[in-house]
């Protein structure tokens, strides 16, 4: 054995590990189930699954939706593995983590035909190793929780994302296998259940690929003199047949569904698309921003990773011109990812659908693909930047394990508030919870799938004690005995809802407070009902005027 290929085993070995530590955190963080770590998102598609399970179906008929129905989707696995184990919670905490392990070899058979093994997962860590340094593992929306913990919440987009692009890579560099076909049938099937779940696969992929092929398409063609149609244009119109399809398709299912952020409609207006254009570009600096750290580190950690993209995109444009045009897989596979970021900008500018800083997750595996790049690029000096990475890996990991291991010990608590409010509920008989929206759902949890809860306003869109209508059962207020229900307040909660309450004429009556300043409450009668008797006649009065 040569030296080199000793010290290229010793690295596959150290990434390795590091890959297994990795995923041992995650498996830890999603298995424990601390109250504290879910929010009401994530309860909402704890309680899908359970319907969809009970409903054997993947379109409850009392299930109300939100922007994206659930077709391939974490919630998806969690309702199969909620038949299993009757429990919700256990369920989706097992679900994310077989997702986490499908991103990861979804992700490298992508970039097989192009990257050797140690690249591969070099660019796969550098995008763990940016996700987990910006924000809280299991706590925040813009951290792990985006592919890997507690609901992972776009884990389904991104996995079949690989799979079309690991299929297109394969027919533009000619290294087509009969195995393949496998992928392709598969690429077909998700590309039309993601376009019956929801347009941001088509967003982020379909529309991405098929720009990605026009932009080829004219390469060969004026490399060639003529026009170039290959196999490749013909599978990426099947992909975007398939996704239509499935667009078209959702048209005919007898669903309830509430869109909640915006609609598609093209935006005309000069002054709104100039604040669409800032508000969007805001929204990709805060997904770079690192919290809970000084703002000069955050910034050089920004710059870095944005450093490493435009190099990435360098590489890819500089491989293109060494082979004359002749190979475009490397280029291709980053423009897709790119094209992938940028058409959700431009979507976030010219349409009415409102943008958010998670939107924009096509960046973290453009940052994986750029990196795999550069090792590939410079394979003398990418054994040093091994070395460097994973000393710096191993030692955010252990950071993060130990912030971890503190934050699970306390919250899995026995006498922490929401196992006290939990085991008040359930040792006196209750059967269901009603809380504000973003309150509530660590009872939930606490209480391990044994208690029901329904979400109402928390003055940000809805008044309060208006039900929530979305990502929900349908009148689920209504379905509980008020005997059997409490209505859990935190702190800085209890003086508004309690008057709130009382212009509703309904008294409160508090029966357990908790350390935190958490209490549970009994209502004369169900206020929701009420609530939302007074919410539709204030806007039967506004359509009226």
């Amino acid at each position: 054995m040569t030296k080199e290929n000793k010290n290229r085993k010793i690295i596959s070995a150290v990434l390795t590990l590091l890959l297994f530590v990795f995923f041992g955190l995650i498996f830890y963080t999603n298995l424990s189930c601390v109250p504290e770590y879910y929010n009401s998102d994530m309860l909402c598609d704890i309680n899908y699954a359970r319907e969809a399970w009970r409903a054997k179906s993947l379109f409850p008929d009392n299930w109300i939706f939100g922007n994206q129905l659930y077709v391939f989707a974490t919630p998806v696995l969690a309702a199969l593995i909620y038949g299993i184990t009757s429990n919700a919670v256990i369920a989706t905490a097992i679900a994310s983590c077989i997702m986490t392990v499908v991103v990861y070899l979804s992700f490298d058979w992508m970039l097989k035909p192009l990257c050797s093994y140690n690249e591969r997962l070099g660019g796969f860590l550098v995008m763990i190793w940016f996700i987990l340094v910006r924000r809280h593992i299991a706590a925040d929306t813009l951290g792990a929780q985006i592919f890997f913990t507690m609901g992972s919440f776009y884990a389904g987009y991104i996995i079949a994302a690989f799979i079309v692009f690991g299929c297109y890579i394969r027919i533009r560099k000619n290294v087509w296998k009969k195995t393949d076909y496998i992928f392709l049938a598969v690429s077909l099937i998700l590309s039309f259940a993601l376009g019956v779940q929801s347009l941001r696969q088509t967003a982020i992929m379909t529309l991405p690929l098929v720009a990605c092929e026009i932009i080829l398409i004219i390469i060969d063609s004026v490399r060639r003199k003529k026009l170039s149609l290959t196999k490749s244009t013909a599978f990426t119109a099947g992909i975007f047949a398939s996704n239509i399809a499935g667009l078209i398709a959702v048209k005919f299912l007898k669903i309830n569904q509430k869109s909640i952020y915006g609609e598609t409609k093209i935006e005309f207006s000069v002054h709104r698309i100039i604040g669409n254009i800032v508000d969007n570009i805001i929204n990709i600096c805060k997904l770079f921003k690192s919290v809970n750290m000084p703002k000069f580190v955050s910034v050089i950690i920004a710059a870095a990773v944005v450093g490493l993209i435009v190099f990435g995109v360098v590489a890819g444009i500089v491989n293109l011109a060494k082979t004359k045009c002749e190979d475009t897989t490397d280029f291709s596979v980053i423009l897709l990812f790119f094209l992938g970021c940028a058409s959700v900008f431009f979507i976030g500018v010219f349409t009415q659908v409102e943008t958010r800083e998670i939107y924009y997750f096509m960046v973290f595996p453009l940052v994986a693909v750029c990196s795999a790049f550069l090792l590939k690029s410079y394979p003398i000096k990418a054994k040093y930047f091994y070395i460097v990475f994973a000393v710096m890996f191993v030692g955010l990991t252990g950071l993060r394990t130990v912030t971890v291991c503190k934050e699970i010990k306390t919250g899995t608590d026995s006498e922490n508030s929401s196992y006290k409010a939990a085991q008040y509920a359930l040792d006196n008989g209750y059967e269901c919870i009603f809380a504000s929206f973003e309150s509530g759902e660590n009872v939930f949890v606490a209480a391990d799938d044994k208690l029901s809860i329904v979400f109402y306003g928390n003055e940000a869109d809805k008044d309060y004690f208006v039900p929530i209508d979305f990502l929900c059962i349908k009148d689920s207020y209504l379905k509980y005995d008020n005997e059997k229900t409490l209505y859990y307040m935190k702190e800085r909660q209890i003086k508004s809802e309690t008057e709130a309450a009382g212009r509703l004429g309904v008294k409160v009556e508090k029966v357990a407070e908790f350390k935190d300043g958490s209490c549970l409450c009994r209502m004369s009668e169900n206020v929701c009902t009420l609530a939302q008797k007074q919410w539709d006649e204030k806007n039967s009065a506004m359509n009226a005027d």
